[in-house]
């Protein structure tokens, strides 16, 4: 990508407050495979619509939720996915959650 220098002065005009959280969240996953990464990221998703409707967050709606999400979701385990959730909450990207 020989351009994407181009944009740093953008991005940091627009994420400046958030530079060092975006770059925690980076390193994070940069060293995950793939099927973690899309595990994660969809638990956080889940996550966020289960706080968008001020709805209790628990494991139980959580993989609900995850499974409901695509039927590609179902090749992952629920104690793959359960343990990527402990992953997600030690590591702090989400605070605000019952289990």
């Amino acid at each position: 990508m020989p351009d994407a220098g181009k944009y740093k002065p953008y991005f940091e005009s627009y994420f400046n407050q958030s530079t060092q959280a975006i770059k925690y969240v980076i390193d994070l996953f940069r060293k995950q495979k793939t099927d973690f990464t899309e595990i994660a990221a969809t638990l956080l998703a889940c996550h966020w619509e289960l706080k968008e409707k001020d709805e209790v967050i628990n494991k139980e709606k959580l993989l609900k939720l995850f499974y409901a999400w695509s039927e590609k979701k179902e090749r992952f385990n629920e104690k793959t996915v359960l343990m990527t959730w402990e992953w997600v909450k030690d590591n702090q990207l989400v605070v605000d959650c019952e289990d």
